[in-house]
C-alpha cells in the first residue's frame, strides 16, 4: 500500500494531467488533488513539504509543463544524498497518507492501479 500511496502522491498531486486517465477515475483523481491542495496549503502543509521545497514541483495542469517539472524533480532527487532522498520520499508518503485518510475509500483499487500504470509510463518517458 505504501508504494501505491507514493505513486498516487507523486504522480497525481504533483504532476498529473488527466489526458491519459480513464473517465471513471477522473472524478476520484480530482478529489485526491483537491484534498492534496487542502493538506498542503499555506499553514496546513507539513513542515517537511516546505523544508523540502516541494511547492516548486506542483502541478500546473499543463501536461508538457508538468512533464518538465517531473524531469526536474527526478534530477533534483538525483542530486540529493541518500538520506535526503529518503526524507523526501517519506514526506511525500506521509502527505499521501494524510490525503488518503481524509478521503477514506473514495479512491478505488482500479483507479489506484491506473495511477500506478500512468506513473510507470511517465517514468519511462522521463528516462528516454
Amino acid at each position: 500500500m505504501d508504494k501505491v500511496v507514493f505513486y498516487l502522491t507523486l504522480f497525481c498531486a504533483l504532476f498529473y494531467n488527466y489526458a491519459d486517465a480513464q473517465d471513471e477515475c477522473k472524478e476520484q483523481f480530482d478529489k485526491f488533488k483537491k484534498t492534496w491542495r487542502e493538506v498542503t496549503e499555506d499553514g496546513n502543509a507539513p513542515d517537511c513539504y516546505n523544508q523540502n521545497g516541494l511547492e516548486r514541483f506542483k502541478s500546473t495542469g499543463d501536461e508538457e509543463n508538468d512533464k518538465r517539472k517531473y524531469k526536474e524533480f527526478k534530477e533534483h532527487m538525483k542530486g540529493l544524498s541518500t538520506e535526503d532522498q529518503k526524507n523526501m520520499k517519506d514526506c511525500l508518503k506521509n502527505i499521501g497518507k494524510m490525503v488518503m485518510e481524509k478521503l477514506g475509500e473514495e479512491i478505488s483499487k482500479e483507479c489506484m492501479e491506473e495511477m500506478k500504470k500512468l506513473g510507470e509510463k511517465w517514468k519511462k518517458e522521463a528516462e528516454s
